[in-house]
């Protein structure tokens, strides 16, 4: 009987004996959808571990590795120890940037061609030399109904960790394999060139000279060095507990990805779009994206370069709400990232697996 095993790079989920029991999914952004790959595991009968427990097994004679079939996220050295003793490559994923994942990318093609099936970010699909590539919207769980954005909301939110390059808070050794990384992999070079920390700042400078500003994560400098002209309208709150909650209290979210690459979203947009914000985002990311059920937002570049950005803000506001009000359009656009559809997607691609051996 096949086993899968989850090579999720979280070592309480990859040394689980009993995923479907596993307590901690919502404390790891994107590690949900493991969640339902359980479920789906559970459906089919089919035994399922942490990629650490199934090596382990292994290693102690109680499994044997032929039988195992991988699901692994990005590089993983449990996952490439099961390949070596014989382990099938299911599906590959990646939920991180060219710049956070640098090592991941620049391996992509040597890593995707012992996996049957690949899921990964519009822009790197076609570096993966997976036998199936499907591109991927980052998995979250999407609201049972719809809501609504009216209600006691007021000035901008921006929840991020402060960089203002892709260099800075790594050391030495880090600096230098993301240096080496750009070199060696466009994908990483398309991610380091086109970042987007610089410009967060910009917005949120712009930002405070119309409202109030709550930043909330780690590494914000002062008020004072984010908006010189506007330092009393900005809140430099420190890590937030539960995002949503947070971000219904404001009506603008500043949710930019860490890099303008198109093609590339993760859940910064969606999150805003569940919590009734009206998202402020760089357009460059939906460049090459089907975003017909998407929402009315605000252009981050648009919104620095403009001179009257509180007319700018008033104007994609009205357009939001309007777009919140129409029927089910919150969830359809929410369903885009479903943690469910993403598990039933996987498990759909590697069912040929299951009898290859």
């Amino acid at each position: 009987m096949t086993t899968l095993a989850i090579a999720s790079g979280l070592p309480s989920l990859d040394n689980s004996t009993d995923l479907r029991a596993f307590p901690d999914y919502a404390s790891y952004p994107g590690s949900i959808w493991y969640q339902a790959l359980a479920e789906e595991a559970a459906q089919r009968s089919l035994p399922l571990l942490g990629a650490e427990a199934a090596l382990s097994q292994v290693s102690q004679g109680r499994l044997d590795a032929r039988s195992v079939l991988l699901v692994q996220e990005r590089e993983s050295r449990s996952g490439e120890a099961l390949l070596r003793l014989g382990a099938r490559g299911g599906a590959l994923t990646c939920l991180e940037s060219p710049m956070y994942a640098s090592k991941f990318y620049r391996n992509l093609p040597l890593i995707s061609g012992s996996f049957h099936a690949s899921f990964l970010f519009a822009p790197f699909v076609h570096t993966s030399r997976a036998k199936r590539s499907e591109i991927i919207c980052f998995p979250r769980v999407s609201l049972a109904q719809a809501f609504s954005a009216n209600g006691p909301r007021s000035g901008f939110i921006a929840i991020a960790s402060y960089r203002s390059t892709p260099q800075q808070g790594l050391n030495v050794r880090g600096r230098f394999r993301l240096a080496l990384d750009t070199v060696q992999s466009a994908a990483v070079r398309d991610g380091v060139r086109n970042h987007l920390l610089g410009v967060r700042a910009q917005v949120i400078e712009q930002a405070a000279g119309v409202d109030q500003v709550h930043v909330y994560g780690r590494h914000w400098p002062a008020p004072s060095t984010l908006a010189p002209r506007h330092a009393e309208r900005i809140t430099v709150a420190g890590p937030c507990d539960d995002k949503i909650e947070t971000l219904r209290r404001h009506r603008f979210n500043i949710c930019l990805e860490n890099a303008a690459i198109p093609g590339y979203v993760t859940e910064k947009f969606a999150d805003a779009v569940e919590a009734g914000c009206v998202p402020i985002y760089a357009a460059r990311n939906f460049a090459s994206c089907d975003t017909s059920l998407y929402p009315p937002f605000v252009d981050a570049d648009e919104l620095i370069s403009t001179k009257t950005p509180k007319q700018l803000l008033d104007r994609v506001a009205s357009k939001f709400d309007e777009w919140l009000a129409q029927p089910h359009a919150s969830q359809r656009f929410l369903n885009l990232f479903s943690h469910t559809d993403l598990a039933r997607r996987v498990m759909l691609s590697i069912e040929p697996c299951f009898k290859s051996r």
